[in-house]
């Protein structure tokens, strides 16, 4: 069975911001992204909030970020590397 997540992780929701996720975390410009917290306390950003907010500031965003969200389509993350 397939499931689509909707819940990004930092690393996810600064790509999709075009900032560092230190960036995303400490600036007040991102401060009104809602997030929740997971019962380890790490964040986790909704793909719909990042798009609404986005939207909201289209003619302020960094250039890398990206415009057109396709929520059916999450971002994925590569495989770990092992080490040897």
């Amino acid at each position: 069975m397939l499931r689509v997540v909707s819940d990004l992780n930092p690393i996810l929701a600064a790509a999709l911001l075009g900032v560092t996720t230190r960036t995303l975390r400490d600036s007040p410009r991102y401060a009104d992204i809602p997030y929740t917290r997971t019962t380890g306390g790490h964040r986790r950003y909704h793909t719909a909030d990042i798009t609404a907010w986005l939207d909201q500031h289209a003619d302020d965003t960094p250039s890398g970020a990206a415009r057109d969200i396709d929520d059916s389509d999450p971002p994925r993350m590569l495989p770990r590397r092992k080490c040897a």
